[in-house]
């Protein structure tokens, strides 16, 4: 790890001290592997929050922060390895190993973490932890499970959601951040480069989704979520997932896609002609929310809320179906777009904000995606952009993908006769 990663890692503990009330503490873990099937497992992804204050990206691991007046530790929590288990699953950095690699002053054996803990909450008022509510009757997650029992078995100590305090940190992206998010959308553009290669009659959903994942692969990258490329019908499915449709000529296919690099997500929506030029009535629909796209980018900038964003996208939808004959009634949008235009990006591609109607400040990065699906024509069209909000108003970070009508033809015509 870089010096300047491991000081921004460094500054999200600080600002996290900062921020805990006095007579409280922090409990966060690593990920844990998750089986896919019997003994085999999915890639490892680690926890967002703990790589967000540490920088580690491994399992079985836990940090806990403590504040209690002038008193500020922080101490991270690592496995020791046996000879055997480093011979069957690799090798994983110790404690002196860790402190070089997060800078971390206090890192110790994972076996010291339960009487840590105990020692904590002996001198704290509240815990924080790391979990999601979940309806009565549902079954408890391991951290809610744990939560049980810190309650039954140290009843003086309030136990406290870790989302409030983390989210406020999270939402505003530092330079380095705000980099990363750059990089994952060039990966995405030349991964979408890839499967325009093979957008044509005959070809696959899944054919597409390989040319896209082989330009990530190169790159050293992954699929930041579950692509989506949805021809036809398809693509009136918000989160449609099966890819195994044949493409057919005269359809559009619907592609929202991202990479990520380094643990930061790009989220972009692209839609294109099976055929590379699009036809009257498509291309009336595009335009459409092309326009929503473009001005409600053009709104973003601090102060204004997401609902507001919403209200401008839903307003120029339904000003134009009214205008092409669709609806009569503003409120009748509701059948054809149904869902907000834009969330919060970052480590998670959905990233975590403090509030449902957040208001926009400098530094988040947020989506713009406005989309019309219309079930009777088998018409899905969703185009979406990454932008950074700033002093002046927003920087659109992936200008550089094509999405103007004659741009998305000429660059499918491009793509295919290189």
């Amino acid at each position: 790890m870089e010096s300047f990663e491991k000081d921004f890692f460094a500054a999200n503990r600080r600002r996290l001290l900062e921020i805990l009330p006095d007579r409280s503490a922090l409990l966060l873990t690593a990920a844990s592997p998750k089986i896919r099937s019997w003994d085999s497992f999915y890639p490892f992804c680690q926890d967002k929050n703990f790589y967000y204050l540490t920088g580690y990206n491994n399992p079985s691991a836990a940090i806990l922060f403590r504040k209690t007046g002038n008193n500020l530790t922080c101490t991270m929590f690592v496995i020791l390895l046996t000879p055997l288990q480093i011979h069957w699953n690799g090798y994983l950095p110790g404690p002196e190993e860790v402190k070089e690699i997060t800078g971390i002053d206090s890192v110790t054996s994972l076996e010291n973490l339960n009487k840590q803990i105990g020692f904590t909450l002996s001198n704290v008022d509240y815990l924080y932890l790391d979990f999601q509510p979940v309806p009565p009757h549902s079954p408890l997650s391991e951290t809610l499970q744990a939560v049980e029992e810190i309650r039954k078995t140290n009843p003086q100590v309030e136990i406290r959601r870790a989302h409030s305090l983390l989210a406020g940190l999270r939402e505003i992206k530092h330079p380095l951040e705000i980099e990363r998010i750059r990089k994952a959308i060039d990966v995405t553009h030349a991964g979408i480069d890839g499967l325009l290669n093979q957008l044509k009659p005959g070809s696959t959903e899944y054919e597409l989704e390989a040319c896209f994942n082989f330009e990530l692969h190169k790159r050293r990258c992954f699929p930041a979520f579950q692509t989506i490329i949805a021809s036809g019908a398809n693509a009136t499915v918000l989160h449609y997932s099966s890819l195994d449709r044949t493409l057919e000529k005269n359809e559009l296919v619907l592609t929202d896609l991202g990479a990520e690099y380094q643990h930061y997500s790009a989220d972009i929506s692209r839609t294109f002609p099976v055929n590379r030029r699009f036809s009257k009535k498509q291309l009336a629909f595009y335009e459409l929310v092309l326009e929503a796209n473009e001005r409600t980018i053009s709104a973003v900038k601090p102060g204004i809320s997401l609902l507001e964003l919403n209200d401008i996208t839903r307003t120029v939808l339904a000003t134009g179906l009214k205008t092409l004959g669709l609806i009569s009634d503003d409120k009748d949008i509701n059948k054809f777009y149904t869902h907000g235009v834009a969330h919060s990006l970052g480590l998670d591609t959905h990233d975590i904000v403090s509030g449902n109607n957040k208001t926009l400040v400098p530094g988040m990065v947020l989506t713009i995606e406005p989309g019309l699906y219309i079930h009777e024509n088998n018409l899905g069209i969703r185009i979406e952009d990454n932008i950074l909000v700033t002093e002046e108003g927003h920087i659109n970070l992936s200008a550089a993908i094509p999405k103007k009508p004659m741009e998305i033809e000429k660059w499918i015509s491009d793509v295919q006769s290189r």
